[in-house]
């Protein structure tokens, strides 16, 4: 009769079959912990929950979203050129906010201040070049503004309007950072030309053939 010590292999074998397991459940939950492994988790739950809701449409929005602010880590300045060349279509950015329920004008806007504070954060940029003589005049007139808004007779409105201006200087500091020399003097007047062009002609079409989009 053979004794267990006599038969060492099948143990080893369960041994190391355990281990390899063990080694590889714990090599999946890494993965998962990771930031790539979280960020497919989101993105799989995020796409999941909208099928088994009316708004089953709004299923791809997270992997949009997702490739969209990879492109953004990688070319920040899109963001800034997408703005510009949306500006114009007024009718259809109403109509999109309207469909998703938020202003994603705003969200592209934020999505591109948030790529500038990771950058800044890890050292991808330099604030040397915000350096403008505008800027003390800009602070003293966002003074004003507030000032007068505490005082007016319409404070809402008064706010809204200082609130706006607060966004407009935001955007011009998000353009300095990240268009260099080029993209002012060449990339962005294009965009501009061709994204009201296209405006124009959209809305012709819409007086001509009555479609309120346009």
């Amino acid at each position: 009769m053979n004794s267990p010590a006599s038969q060492p292999f099948p143990v080893w074998r369960s041994l190391s079959s355990k281990a390899s397991i063990h080694t590889a459940i714990n090599r999946a939950l890494a993965g998962l912990l990771s930031f790539p492994g979280l960020l497919s988790v989101l993105v799989v739950v995020f796409s999941v929950i909208p099928l088994v809701s009316p708004w089953y449409w709004l299923a791809p929005l997270p992997s949009i979203l997702v490739v969209f602010f990879l492109v953004l880590l990688r070319a920040p300045e899109f963001g800034i050129y997408l703005v510009v060349a949306l500006i114009p279509f007024g009718g259809i950015r109403a109509m999109v906010n309207q469909a998703v329920g938020v202003n994603t004008y705003h969200l592209l806007v934020l999505a591109v201040l948030l790529v500038v504070t990771i950058k800044f954060v890890i050292g991808e940029i330099d604030l040397r070049r915000l350096r403008c003589n505008l800027w003390p005049l800009l602070l003293l007139f966002l003074a004003v503004c507030v000032i007068s808004a505490s005082l007016s007779e319409y404070p809402e409105v008064a706010t809204s309007g200082t609130v706006d201006f607060v966004g407009s200087v935001v955007f011009v500091a998000l353009a300095l950072l990240l268009i260099g020399s080029r993209g002012f003097q060449h990339l962005l007047p294009r965009i501009l030309i061709w994204s009201v062009t296209t405006s124009a002609v959209l809305a012709i079409i819409g007086f001509f053939f009555h479609i309120d989009l346009f």
